[in-house]
């Protein structure tokens, strides 16, 4: 897959550093580093169960576009499967359904007779019951039990690997029955033991396998929508029960919704639920009163770093630039690293800012990121605090949460990159009420702490 994505860039007119970026952003998405803080910081990952309903359309000797109507099936099923990083997952499917088939246009013009035996003759036979072709369709009833590989073409690329579309390939195998009645479209004829079908088969049984392209969108960090569409084929008998002839197809067809939940957000990982910070005071009375209208746009980089820079709500607010300094000291980092008796000031180095209700760092903020790591490396025994934000959107629980989550991602960025994680301190703090854009309180700031 990843050689005939590089190809394809170079095909079409692209230099050789494009297929470079492609590789090497499969290889960074996939690296043991990237899923482990994927899998540490991300609701979006892990466990998730759904349901989905479809249309299924057959195509066998009959086809459900036959020669009389257009004859669609539906099915149901569930699901529940793992999400390992924002390019792979597999589940676990069971389906149950039904669809229906007649003779396509050329074998109801033909002289094809179906007996109630099962077997096809070229006229009328004396006593044995038959139907023509033009007078007969299928009804097969379909469960399929199986599993799937999900492809996140998006996850390849920077620029969409983050986002809340998914464009997934879907390879899929199934242990599947099929158990199928044949019945005359005029209703002029019965089995012999007086059933309304014409003719019956008993279950059988068929490997199954295909590929289906689908197409999601995550709704919020646990719920997701998705339309699909995919094609399976099946091995031995004929699933409309009609003998094969000039038609070698046997496969069905099937288009569909599906919707799925993250069972993490709901249960937490490990089957505990996810730890929750308690959430600092106000810096202000009233300060949650905003009337500010929805802004969705995140700048494409921090601003100046000599700009007014707002803190959170715990925090001192007269930083004025990245030379400003604060007199509160951290009061979560473990003081045996600094004497008790150093005072130490806080220098922001820089800010990363979010898109609503996501924490991944956006590939727009890696340059500024990569700068505030310039600074941490130059001032190799200084420790760092990273403070997590949100907007006042949403309730405190879930806004205190998700800014956790913020400034673990930045500290897993940080970390990835050679910065020791003992130098590391990230916290959250919930909402900022004292920023009054929504774009700019959605963020991580990123402090370091020096000696007065």
């Amino acid at each position: 897959m990843l050689l005939f994505l590089c190809a394809a860039a170079n095909a079409a007119g692209g230099k050789a550093t494009v297929s470079g970026r492609v590789a090497g952003s499969f290889l960074s998405t996939t690296s043991p580093e990237n899923i482990a803080d994927s899998l540490a910081i991300g609701t979006r990952f892990g466990w998730y169960a759904g349901a989905e309903g479809g249309m299924p359309l057959g195509f066998s000797t009959f086809s459900s576009f036959g020669h009389d109507a257009f004859r669609p099936g539906f099915n149901a099923g569930i699901f529940g499967g793992y999400r390992f990083n924002p390019i792979f997952s597999a589940e676990l499917r069971l389906k149950w359904g039904w669809t229906s088939m007649s003779a396509r246009d050329c074998c109801a013009k033909s002289d094809y007779w179906l007996g109630s035996d099962g077997a096809q003759y070229y006229a009328p036979v004396l006593d044995i019951p038959s139907l023509h072709f033009s007078d007969i369709y299928s009804r097969t009833a379909l469960q399929q039990y199986g599993a799937a590989l999900n492809i996140n073409l998006l996850g390849l690329f920077p620029q969409t690997r983050d986002g809340r579309w998914t464009l997934e390939l879907t390879p899929q195998v199934y242990a599947a029955s099929t158990r199928t009645s044949i019945y005359s479209i005029s209703g002029r004829a019965e089995s012999a033991d007086g059933d309304e079908a014409f003719y019956k088969t008993g279950t059988q049984w068929h490997f199954a396998g295909g590929v289906g392209l689908q197409a999601g969108y995550r709704i919020t960090e646990q719920l997701r929508l998705a339309v699909y569409s995919a094609a399976t084929g099946y091995s031995g008998s004929r699933i409309d029960a009609i003998p094969e002839k000039h038609h070698k197809s046997n496969m069905l067809w099937e288009s569909g919704v599906r919707l799925s939940v993250g069972l993490g957000a709901i249960f937490g990982r490990g089957g505990t639920p996810a730890p929750v910070r308690t959430k600092p005071e106000p810096c202000a009375p009233g300060g949650d009163v905003r009337t500010e209208q929805s802004e969705t746009n995140v700048p494409c980089a921090p601003e100046a770093i000599s700009r007014t820079e707002s803190t959170s709500c715990a925090r001192d607010t007269t930083s004025t630039s990245a030379s400003t300094t604060k007199t509160a000291p951290s009061t979560s980092r473990d003081t045996t690293s600094t004497p008790a008796t150093t005072a130490t000031r806080q220098r922001l180095l820089g800010s990363i800012y979010f898109a609503t209700d996501e924490w991944t760092v956006p590939q727009s903020q890696y340059e500024a990121l990569q700068t505030v790591l310039e600074l941490i490396n130059s001032n190799p025994d200084a420790q760092i605090d990273i403070i997590g934000t949100c907007d006042h959107y949403g309730t405190d629980a879930m806004n205190m949460r998700i800014s956790q989550l913020r400034a673990d991602s930045v500290k897993a960025w940080l970390a990835r990159r050679g910065v020791s994680k003992s130098r590391l301190n990230a916290e959250g703090h919930g909402v900022d009420r004292n920023e009054a854009a929504r774009t700019k309180a959605r963020r991580v700031s990123i402090y370091i702490m020096e000696p007065r």
